[in-house]
């Protein structure tokens, strides 16, 4: 359907209302195999009363059934494929999202008369802090661990 006009306003209403149905272009075209078959028998039962010879008509009856089957099949094993990436795509960025959460700083006290910024162990965790870097998602902590990265610093 969509290989003779994509962009044509009927097929664009036909994609909308699926859309709405969740369902999917596989299933319509299983569905059309299956009442093309199911016409296609009654005019076959219509021409075997015609004295009309079986042998093709049960070869091609044959035949549509096993592709109507074999697309069945498929179109289940492809749906199941989707659920599974979308619920997999789903956990990764739950995953990440968590890891990259904000960074909560650590409270500095305010410093008191005659007490040095440098013997406050507040400062010197503060300092440290700084030192380090904000959170990183999941993926740049694995290429920091994996790949050598020091030909490519700066």
């Amino acid at each position: 359907m969509v290989q003779m006009a994509p962009s044509s306003p009927y097929i664009t209403r036909v994609r909308q209302a699926l859309g709405k149905l969740h369902i999917t272009e596989s299933e319509v075209a299983s569905w059309c195999l299956t009442i093309h078959k199911t016409l296609m028998g009654t005019q076959h039962g219509d021409s075997q009363q015609a004295g009309r010879g079986q042998t093709d008509e049960t070869r091609t009856d044959e035949l549509l059934r096993k592709q109507t089957t074999l697309l069945e099949q498929q179109t289940k094993i492809v749906d199941g494929l989707l659920k599974q990436v979308r619920l997999l795509s789903d956990r990764v960025q739950k995953l990440e999202g968590s890891s990259c959460g904000p960074a909560t700083p650590l409270p500095v006290p305010p410093l008191q008369p005659g007490a040095s910024e440098v013997n406050r162990p507040a400062a010197r965790l503060a300092a440290a802090g700084r030192r380090k870097s904000g959170p990183k998602s999941l993926t740049a902590v694995w290429f920091e661990w994996f790949c050598k990265l020091e030909p490519y610093a700066h």
